[in-house]
């Protein structure tokens, strides 16, 4: 209980930002099928995560965004792709 109550703390902000995308971008009488479409893409994103937990167990990704302390190239690396995942989602579940 108390990992997930730590993995729903993580997401918060990002749940934040994206229902703050909705309300901006988004159409507030198509709000329904915006969040269907923002379900099916979160639906997708766990599966490709158990996808790889299960065909690359060892790949830890914790270990790469550690290492990002010691590397300002790797640290911006994280950074933008952090950013391009938070972009597309709120393109694939708001916008489109």
């Amino acid at each position: 209980m108390n990992k997930l109550w730590s993995e729903l703390v993580r997401i918060f902000p990002l749940l934040l930002i994206i229902l703050a995308a909705i309300v901006v971008f988004g159409d507030v009488s198509q709000l329904q099928v915006q969040l269907y479409q923002l379900s099916m893409v979160a639906f997708v994103i766990i599966a490709f995560h158990i996808a790889r937990q299960v065909l690359f167990p060892y790949i830890d990704i914790k270990e790469i965004v550690a290492y990002t302390k010691y590397n300002a190239i790797a640290s911006a690396m994280v950074f933008v792709g952090m950013l391009i995942f938070i972009i597309v989602i709120i393109y694939m579940g708001v916008i489109k």
